[in-house]
C-alpha cells in the first residue's frame, strides 16, 4: 500500500468533499478521526456544512471556540495542516469498485484508518511548548478528519477507480501537559512513511486473507492473485502519469523522496471539471471500459473464486501466525546482518512486514514474534549507538543477532589467548629492532620517522601473537611494515598479507609481500603454522567474518598477526568493525605524522580530518573546491552529467605523457599523473563515456566500436536474491527499458524432483529423461559427472517471473527452459546484461576472478580489479594486454565481468597515492561522509580539485561527522553475554535449502564445529567480490599504484544512509543503558567439518545426452536418445505438429554456440564462492 505525504489542499473542504468528482452523497465519505478531534467534541461523519465550515477554520487554525492560535507560516502562508494518503494496491481497488466487491472495500478502509492511528500514536506530530526558556517538542492529540475518495486524477478525460483516504491532520494539536490546543510540530522521515506504508499493507492482506484473497507479493507491494496485470496497468492512468513525471527527473518511486512525489502529482494534475460525473455513472463507465478491454470477466472470476474460498475459511493457529511472524523476522535479520552488526527496530519490521505480506503478518505479530520467541530467530535488543549529529545515543530502538554477539566474542576469547603467548626467544629486543631499523635506512637512503620506528618496536618486540597499527592516511604504514616484513623473513616466517581491498593488496604487493583477499585466502585453505606472520593492511574496511576468521587461524595455528588501518577512513560494506575490537585488545601503536601531502594546504586538510575535525577540514576544502554551473538541470543525473562533463573537459585538457618536476622537484600535471574519483557507479559511467569520446575525438581510440555483452554485479543481499518479485522489479531499468537479467548458482542444483529441490525443466519430456538418467548413472560409473538442472558457475538468463506462483522462468545456454523458485534453491548470483563499447586504446578493469579459455585453447587466470589496455578487436574477440604484460583475449559475446577504467569511486581509491586528482562529486547525496572527504582528500600528494554542484553543501555533507560500522560486543546488554554458541546462532539464521534436504528445526538445535579450512574454502568469495571495492584506477598513463598479482573484491555498492526516523516502535524493548561485563569464556575445542562435495557439470548438449541414451535400449529404440534440448523432437514422435519453441538467444546480432562453453570457459572459478546462507 502507498502512504504519501503532502500539504493539506489550499481550498481546505472544498476539495476534500467534492460531490462532482468523488460520490453521489453530496459529498465524499468523511468522518473525524483521533483523540484531539474527540477532545473539541468532534465526533462521527461530517455530514451538513456546519462540520465542513469546521474543518475549514481548523485548517486555518481557528478552534470551534473562536480562538485563533498562531501557527507555522510556509512561504508567507499559513501552513494549514498535512494530508497523509493512503491506497491499496490497483487489484484492491478494481474488485472493490468495479466488481462491487463492497467486503474488499469494507477491508481497506478499516485497514487504512488502523495504520494512521497507529502512526498517530507514534508520536511524529506532537505539540509545541516551552521547558526552561526554550522551545521543545511535548505529545499531544491532533485533529484530524478522514476523507474517502473513490477515483484516480483523470488523464485525458479517462476516470481510473482508485479507492484512496485522506487522513487530514489539520495544523491543531491537544496539548498532553495541559490540555491546551497549540500548532502541531511534525518530525517525518521518509523511512516513517515508508514505515506505516508497510503496516497498512500488512492490515489491508490479513483482512483480505479471510475474504479468500490469496496475495501476490511484488517488489513494492502486494495484488490480489488472479488480477493480471495487463489489467492492472489498464487501469493505472494516473500512476503511469506520475511514474513518467518522475522517469522525466532521472527518478523513481523508489528514489523519489516525498517532496518529490508530491511535486509530481502536482504537476500532472488535471481540472477535475472534466470527470464531474456521478459515482453511479462512472461505476458503468469502469464495467463497460474493462468489458470492452476482455477484463471484465477475469475480474468477476476472481471475486466468485474468493468467495467460494471464504465459505471454508479457517484461520491458523496462534502457533502457526508466530512460525510465519518468526520467519518474517528472521528475513529481516539475515538480509541487514550480512551488512550491518546493529540494524535499526524500524527498518526490520519494515522488511519483516514486506517478508511477511503474503501470509498478512501483522506488526502486532512481530512484536510478539520477537518478545516470545527470540531463541528461535536468534535476535537481541541492542543498546542504540550515538547519534553523529547530537553525539547522544540515539532515541530509536535497535536490535542485532546472537550470532554477531558469539562472533565478537569468540574474536575477543582469541586475542585475549594470545596475549603473552610470544616466548623471550621469539621476540626482537630494542638493540635487534635498531639494527633492522638501520640496514632499512641504510639501503633506502632516508630516515623514518619517530612514529615508524615505535610501531616496528611495537610489533617486533611484543609478547602477544596480535598487535595494531593505527595510522592515519599518508603516515608511511607500508614503508614501516617493509621492516617489520624483512625482520620477520630473517627469522625464517612466512610472511603472508591478507585485505578487503583491491589497493591494500596492491600496495603489500609492492613491498613482494605474498598478498590475498581474504576470499582467495580462504579458498585457499586458510593454511598457517607458528612460523607465519598475517599482515592484515586496511582493516578497518575488514568486516566481522573475516576479521574473526583470520583470529581465529592465527590462534589455532600459534601464528602471529600484525592488523593495520584507519578507523576513520572507510567502513566495511560486510557488518561490523573488528578493528575496532583489536585495538582495545591489542598493543597499539598510532602512526600520526603525515608524510604524503607535499603542500602545506594539502597537509592542513589531511590534518584535520585525520584528527577527526570533519567540519574544519571541510572548510578548509573549500580552497579545492568549484562550484560547477548546472543550469536547468533539475535531477540527479542531469546534474551529475553537468560535473561529469566539467571534469572530463579538465582532465582531457591535460597533457598526456610523463609528468616533468621543476628545480623544486614538484612534478607537473600531466594525464599520467592525474586520478579521476567519484562518488557512485553513475558518476563513474557518464565520465568514463565523456572521457572516451575525447579520447577518440583526438584518435587515440579505435575508430569503430565493437558491443562486448558484458555482466555487472546486481549487488544484492543473499535474501533477496532469494524473492522472486526481486527479479521481477529488476527486468526493467528507471526509464522502463528492458534488462536482461542473469544468474548464476554458486552451487548445483539438481531438480531431482520439483517439489524437494525447487527446480526443474519446463518441458515434461525433457524433465523424464534427465531423471531418469540421474537414477541410471550410478550403474553406469557416472555418477560424480552427473548433470544438473542448474550447475555451478554457468549463465541462466531470466525469462519472466509467475509472481503468484514465486516461479522464475529461465533459459539454458541450449535455451531449454527451465522452472526455478528462488527461495527453495536460492544459492545463486544475479547480474545485469549490458552492452559495452570498446574499442582499440580502451583501457579496461576486470571485475571479478575469472578464468578466461584462449582461442588456443589455454586458459587464463585474470583478477578483480586487473587492469589492461585494449590491444585489438577482430573475428569477435577483444584482445586485452593487462598491465602485467598478460595477452587476454575474450569473446564479445562471453558475459566477461570488465567496465572501462578511466575513473574511480572514492571506496576503491582507498589506499591509493597518486600526485594530482579531479574528483565529481555531487552535494547533498546521502552516501556523502566526512569518511568520504578523508579518503578523497588525502590519496593526493600535491593537489585535488573538487567539482561539485553547491560547494557549501558538499562542505555541510562532509563535515556532518564519521560514520563506523557498529559491533554488536559494544551495543549487547550485560544479560545477553557469554550466553551463545556462534555455530548454534549462525545456523538458526540460515536458510535451509529444499536441496539440501534438511529439517530446519533439527538443524537450528544442533552444534556445529567452528569452521576450518576445509569447511569455508571458497564459501566468501563471490560475496566479497560483489560487495567491496573496486581496483582504484589512474586515468590513462603511469600507474599510479602497482598491481598485484592476486585477485580482490568488487566495488562497493555505494548506498545511501537512510535518515534515523525520530522515534522507534515498539518492537523491543528492555534496558538500553548496562554495562558489559568480560565477553571472554572458554570453549570446548572443535573438530573439523567434512570436505566439500565435488562439483558437477552441467546439463550436457544433445551429443553427450545420446550417448547416455546408449545404456537404455528402449530409449535408443524409440529414438529418445536425442529428445533432450528438442521439444519439436518429442512432438514429432507423438505424431503432433511441431510447434514452435522459444528462439535461441543472441547478442550483438551474433548466433547464440550451438553447444554450452566448458565449465572451464564459462565463469569456472565462481560457482560455490558465495557463503550459503
Amino acid at each position: 500500500m502507498v502512504m504519501t505525504v503532502a500539504k493539506a489542499a489550499g481550498d481546505g473542504a472544498a476539495y476534500y468533499k467534492d460531490p462532482g468528482y468523488y460520490q453521489d452523497e453530496g459529498h465524499a465519505p468523511a468522518e473525524w478521526i483521533g483523540a484531539g478531534a474527540e477532545k473539541l467534541g468532534l465526533v462521527g461523519e461530517l455530514e451538513s456544512g456546519h462540520d465542513f465550515e469546521t474543518f475549514d477554520r481548523l485548517l486555518k487554525g481557528e478552534l470551534p471556540n473562536g480562538q485563533q492560535l498562531p501557527g507555522p507560516i510556509d512561504g508567507g502562508e499559513r501552513r494549514t495542516g498535512w494530508d497523509f494518503t493512503i491506497s491499496p494496491p490497483k487489484s484492491v481497488s478494481q474488485l472493490a469498485l468495479t466488481h462491487n466487491m463492497q467486503e474488499v472495500r469494507e477491508a481497506f478502509l478499516e485497514s487504512s484508518k488502523e495504520a494512521f492511528l497507529q502512526f498517530l500514536n507514534e508520536k511524529h506530530i506532537q505539540a509545541r511548548g516551552m521547558e526552561n526558556g526554550q522551545q521543545v517538542r511535548m505529545d499531544g492529540d491532533v485533529v484530524c478528519a478522514v476523507f474517502v475518495h473513490e477515483t484516480a486524477r483523470p488523464v485525458d478525460g479517462v476516470v481510473d477507480p482508485q479507492i484512496h483516504s485522506h487522513f487530514v491532520a489539520t495544523n491543531v494539536v491537544i496539548r498532553e501537559k495541559d490540555g491546551k490546543a497549540v500548532a502541531i510540530d511534525m518530525k517525518l522521515s521518509d523511512d516513517d512513511v515508508k514505515h506505516i506504508g508497510r503496516v497498512a499493507d500488512s492490515l489491508l492482506a490479513n483482512k483480505l486473507r479471510p475474504l479468500g484473497a490469496e496475495i501476490v507479493q511484488t517488489k513494492d507491494s502486494f495484488e490480489i492473485a488472479g488480477i493480471s496485470r495487463d489489467y492492472i496497468e489498464f487501469n493505472s492512468g494516473r500512476s503511469n502519469q506520475i511514474l513518467e513525471a518522475l522517469e522525466k527527473e532521472g527518478l523513481t518511486r523508489a528514489t523519489a523522496s516525498t517532496e518529490q512525489k508530491q511535486a509530481a502529482n502536482l504537476a500532472t494534475r488535471e481540472a477535475k471539471d472534466t470527470a464531474e460525473k456521478s459515482g453511479q455513472e462512472l461505476r458503468k463507465d469502469w464495467v463497460d471500459r474493462a468489458k470492452e478491454a476482455g477484463f471484465f470477466e477475469q475480474g468477476e472470476r476472481v471475486k466468485e473464486e474468493m468467495r467460494e474460498r471464504a465459505k471454508t475459511w479457517v484461520p491458523e493457529t496462534r502457533e502457526q501466525r508466530m512460525d510465519m511472524a518468526a520467519e518474517a523476522l528472521r528475513s529481516a535479520a539475515r538480509h541487514f546482518s550480512e551488512r550491518q552488526s546493529v540494524f535499526s527496530a524500524k527498518d526490520m519490521s519494515t522488511w519483516a512486514l514486506k517478508a511477511g505480506i503474503k501470509n498478512g503478518v501483522t506488526e502486532g505479530e512481530l512484536r510478539q514474534a520477537f518478545s516470545e520467541e527470540k531463541e528461535k530467530h536468534g535476535l537481541l535488543v541492542a543498546k542504540s549507538p550515538i547519534d553523529p549529529q547530537t553525539g547522544a545515543p540515539s532515541t530509536e530502538r535497535f536490535v542485532t543477532t546472537r550470532a554477531a554477539l558469539a562472533r565478537d566474542e569468540n574474536m575477543i576469547k582469541n586475542l585475549r589467548a594470545g596475549k603473552g603467548a610470544v616466548a623471550a626467544n621469539e621476540r626482537w629486543t630494542p638493540q635487534e629492532i635498531q639494527r633492522e631499523i638501520a640496514a632499512y635506512e641504510a639501503t633506502k637512503g632516508f630516515k623514518l620517522s619517530p612514529d615508524q620506528v615505535l610501531a616496528i618496536h611495537t610489533t617486533l618486540g611484543s609478547s602477544d601473537r596480535n598487535t595494531t597499527w593505527q595510522g592515519v592516511a599518508g603516515a608511511g604504514k607500508t614503508t614501516a611494515v617493509e621492516v617489520a616484513k624483512n625482520a620477520f623473513e630473517n627469522r625464517g616466517y612466512k610472511v603472508l598479507g591478507i585485505a578487503s581491498g583491491t589497493q591494500a593488496v596492491k600496495e603489500l604487493a609492492s613491498i613482494n609481500v605474498e598478498c590475498k583477499t581474504y576470499a582467495m585466502w580462504a579458498a585457499s585453505g586458510m593454511k598457517a603454522d607458528d612460523k607465519t606472520i598475517f599482515i592484515g593492511d586496511e582493516t578497518g574496511m575488514t568486516g566481522s567474518v573475516d576479521g574473526a576468521r583470520a583470529i581465529h587461524t592465527i590462534e589455532q595455528n600459534k601464528s602471529r598477526g600484525l592488523f593495520i588501518g584507519d578507523t576513520n577512513q572507510l567502513q566495511a560494506v560486510d557488518s561490523g568493525s573488528p578493528f575496532r575490537i583489536m585495538q582495545k585488545e591489542c598493543d597499539i601503536s598510532t602512526l600520526s605524522e603525515i608524510r604524503r601531502q607535499k603542500t602545506p594546504e594539502m597537509l592542513k586538510v589531511a590534518t584535520l580530518f585525520s584528527e577527526g575535525k570533519a567540519a574544519a577540514a571541510a572548510q578548509e576544502m573549500g580552497q579545492f573546491m568549484h562550484s560547477v554551473d548546472i543550469g536547468d538541470a533539475s535531477n540527479y543525473k542531469e546534474i551529475d552529467q553537468k560535473i561529469a562533463d566539467v571534469v572530463a573537459k579538465e582532465y582531457l585538457a591535460l597533457p598526456p605523457g610523463k609528468p616533468t618536476e621543476n628545480d623544486k622537484g614538484v612534478p607537473s600535471q600531466t594525464r599520467d599523473n592525474t586520478l579521476l574519483i567519484v562518488a557512485t557507479n553513475g558518476m563513474r559511467e557518464r565520465l568514463n563515456l565523456g572521457i572516451r569520446e575525447g579520447l577518440k575525438a583526438e584518435g587515440a581510440l579505435g575508430k569503430e566500436d565493437v558491443q562486448a555483452r558484458t555482466l555487472h554485479d546486481g549487488k544484492a543481499t543473499k535474501e533477496e536474491l532469494r524473492q522472486a518479485h526481486y527479479y521481477d522489479g529488476k527486468m526493467k531499468d528507471e526509464d522502463g527499458k528492458a534488462v536482461q537479467i542473469v544468474i548464476m548458482p554458486s552451487a548445483e542444483i539438481k531438480g531431482e524432483g520439483y517439489a524437494v529441490h525447487g527446480v526443474r525443466y519446463a518441458d515434461e519430456a525433457i524433465q523424464k529423461h534427465y531423471l531418469e538418467m540421474r537414477a541410471n548413472a550410478k550403474e553406469n560409473g557416472l555418477e560424480k559427472d552427473a548433470p544438473v538442472i542448474l550447475a555451478k558457475g554457468q549463465e541462466y538468463r531470466v525469462q519472466s517471473v509467475d509472481l503468484q506462483k514465486g516461479e522464475v522462468r529461465l533459459a539454458d545456454s541450449e535455451n531449454r527452459e527451465i522452472i526455478w523458485k528462488p527461495d527453495e534453491a536460492g544459492k545463486v548470483r544475479a547480474f545485469e546484461e549490458k552492452q559495452t563499447a570498446m574499442a582499440t586504446g580502451d583501457r579496461v578493469i576486470f571485475k571479478e576472478n575469472q578464468t578466461i579459455q584462449q582461442p588456443d585453447g589455454k586458459e587464463i587466470k585474470v583478477f578483480n580489479g586487473q587492469k589492461g589496455v585494449v590491444q585489438s578487436v577482430s573475428e569477435g574477440k577483444i584482445y586485452i594486454k593487462t598491465s602485467q604484460g598478460e595477452d587476454v583475449a575474450i569473446d564479445k559475446n562471453g558475459g566477461t565481468r570488465i567496465e572501462h577504467a578511466y575513473s574511480g569511486t572514492v571506496h576503491s581509491m582507498q589506499g591509493a597515492t597518486q600526485d594530482y586528482g579531479i574528483a565529481a562529486l555531487r552535494a547533498g547525496s546521502k552516501i556523502n561522509s566526512a569518511n568520504q572527504g578523508y579518503v578523497g582528500q588525502t590519496r593526493f600528494r600535491y593537489e585535488i580539485k573538487v567539482h561539485t554542484n553547491d560547494v557549501a553543501q558538499l562542505q555541510k555533507d562532509w563535515g556532518k561527522g564519521y560514520q563506523y560500522q557498529e559491533n554488536a560486543i559494544d551495543h549487547s546488554r550485560d544479560k545477553d553475554l557469554q550466553k551463545f554458541n556462534q555455530q548454534i546462532e549462525e545456523k538458526k539464521m540460515e536458510v535451509v535449502e529444499k536441496e539440501d534436504g534438511l529439517d530446519p528445526k533439527s538443524q537450528a538445535q544442533q552444534a556445529e564445529p567452528e569452521k576450518g579450512p576445509a569447511s569455508v574454502t571458497g564459501e566468501r568469495e563471490a560475496l566479497e567480490e560483489r560487495a567491496q571495492p573496486e581496483a582504484a584506477q589512474a586515468a590513462p598513463g603511469k600507474d599510479a599504484e602497482r598491481e598485484a598479482p592476486a585477485g580482490a573484491p568488487r566495488e562497493a555498492e555505494q548506498r545511501d544512509e537512510r535518515a534515523q526516523p525520530e522515534s522507534a516502535n515498539q518492537m523491543v524493548r528492555g534496558d538500553r543503558q548496562e554495562q558489559k561485563g568480560d565477553p571472554a569464556k572458554p570453549e570446548k575445542a572443535q573438530s573439523e567439518p567434512a570436505p566439500r562435495e565435488p562439483e558437477r557439470a552441467p546439463m550436457p548438449p544433445m551429443d553427450k545426452m545420446e550417448k547416455w541414451a546408449k545404456t537404455q535400449e528402449a530409449r535408443e529404440a524409440s529414438g529418445m536418445g536425442k529428445v533432450l534440448g528438442s521439444r519439436q523432437a518429442e512432438q514429432a514422435q507423438r505424431g503432433q505438429a511441431p510447434a514452435k519453441g522459444p528462439q535461441a538467444p543472441t547478442y550483438d546480432k551474433a548466433p547464440a554456440p550451438a553447444k554450452p562453453q566448458p565449465a572451464t570457459q564459462q565463469h569456472k572459478d565462481k560457482g560455490g564462492m558465495e557463503r550459503e546462507i
